[in-house]
């Protein structure tokens, strides 16, 4: 972990053994931090944040240049990057490389526009002038999920060091290495002591973060019902919260449409990252005149796409994240098989003799779904 400008292990003396999605081996060993290290990094980080202290001192233009900085280097090491991750999630590495760039340009963005952001001045009644003035919030909790760690992270990072905050970063627990990596950069850039933390570990290190009275900002990316009780705990100091969600996205399809355009969209918008995303368009509303068409066509492309490793350059996707998740996604076929939906394609889990080890699943396309419908 890295707190207060220091590379540590945790405490507790703790281990976290990482495993791939993709064979079932052990890619890492990490630290598993506990209550008391995000303790430890929470204080660092209001400490960095406090008036005098460097960082409040650290003008726009040594910050812009410090965010170029970091890009140059994350740039230089973006295999580095696209590795760890399709490692950790089995994400293909067309998408994991696109991704890192993607992240090192938010660092570029963010530089970019230091010293722009302003605050507005309002004539009111009687000669009297209001000023607005836009100030760091303070020390940001920054909670990542496992399908997109690096850009999230850098989607936290960014824009709150930008602005001034300190932050104290908690990524997903089986998926922290592109952020030990990221950190690592950060680090030979220079930023001050305490002004970005890196906590390891589960379920109680996010709770600190969101429980503390020194956390002034929670930001976190994840599953709904996480989302909620981050809401109500971040209500005992009334600190603020920025959440985005999961979602059920739908796509309507009338039947003006161009058909294999179409399909070839639907298909994305679902297996992009083995449908492990937020925005993945996972329900199709289809006009009744072209539905069985539809549904053909959808299906019959879905059972050929083909299965593989992230570094497969043949394959289209990969695993699921891990072994929890496709049990996760097994028990849902299940239950859509017997609450009556029909099953057109895929549904098992995918096994060659090179992936047997892996958590792979068949692109699964179900047909007449009623809205009441688990899966639904």
């Amino acid at each position: 972990m890295y707190i207060n400008g220091n590379w540590q292990e945790a405490q507790s003396g703790k281990k976290l053994t990482l495993t791939s999605p993709t064979d079932s081996s052990i890619i890492a060993v990490v630290t598993k931090g506990d209550v008391e290290d995000a303790r430890l990094a929470i204080t660092a980080a209001k400490i960095a944040f406090q008036p005098g202290s460097v960082w409040r001192k650290t003008s726009e233009e040594q910050r812009s240049k410090l965010f170029l900085r970091t890009a140059e280097l994350m740039e230089e090491r973006i295999e580095l990057f696209a590795n760890a991750e399709s490692e950790c999630n089995g994400r293909h590495l067309r998408e994991t490389r696109n991704d890192a760039m993607s992240a090192a340009g938010l660092f570029r963005y963010y530089a970019g526009i230091l010293g722009q952001v302003t605050g507005s001045t309002f004539n009111m009644s009687d000669g009297i002038t209001s000023m607005t003035m836009l100030e760091p919030v303070g020390v940001v909790g920054g909670i990542t999920p496992w399908n997109y760690p690096l850009m999230i992270a850098c989607g936290i990072i960014a824009p709150a060091l930008a602005a001034g905050n300190t932050v104290v970063l908690k990524p997903a627990s089986n998926t922290p290495l592109t952020s030990i990596l990221l950190f690592e950069v950060l680090d030979a850039v220079g930023f001050p002591e305490g002004v970005v933390n890196l906590v390891l570990g589960g379920g109680d290190v996010g709770e600190e973060i969101v429980r503390s009275f020194d956390v002034d900002m929670v930001m976190f990316i994840g599953g709904t019902e996480t989302g909620r009780r981050i809401m109500q705990a971040a209500s005992n100091n009334v600190k603020r919260v920025a959440l985005e969600l999961g979602g059920k996205s739908p796509v309507i399809v009338f039947d003006d449409c161009n058909l294999e355009a179409t399909v070839d969209h639907v298909l994305m918008g679902i297996f992009l990252s083995s449908g492990q995303v937020c925005t993945a368009g996972s329900r199709i509303i289809v006009q009744e005149e072209i539905y069985d068409e539809f549904v053909n066509r959808v299906a019959e492309r879905a059972s050929k796409i083909r299965v593989g490793r992230y570094d497969d350059v043949s394959a289209q996707i990969g695993p699921l994240a891990s072994e929890a998740h496709l049990k996760n996604v097994m028990a849902y076929i299940e239950t859509g098989i017997d609450e009556g939906a029909r099953l057109v394609t895929g549904g098992k889990q995918f096994k060659t003799e090179a992936l047997a080890n892996g958590y792979f699943l068949e692109p699964t396309v179900f047909a007449d779904v009623r809205n009441s419908m688990k899966i639904a």
